[in-house]
């Protein structure tokens, strides 16, 4: 997740479990709060381009 918050430079990533959205980090969201007790809970990353 770090790493997607640092080399991120377009484009959004969203974390998923299963099929269930958990918070997303993008260019013009890169608050790594939003995660809160979630972060270690993804199970999916969908990178959107």
């Amino acid at each position: 997740m770090a790493s997607t918050y640092y080399n991120i430079n377009y484009g959004a990533v969203q974390f998923m479990e299963g099929s269930y959205p958990l918070f997303q980090i993008g260019v013009g969201n890169r608050s790594l709060s939003n995660a809160g007790g979630s972060s270690y809970r993804a199970t999916y990353v969908y990178r959107y381009c």
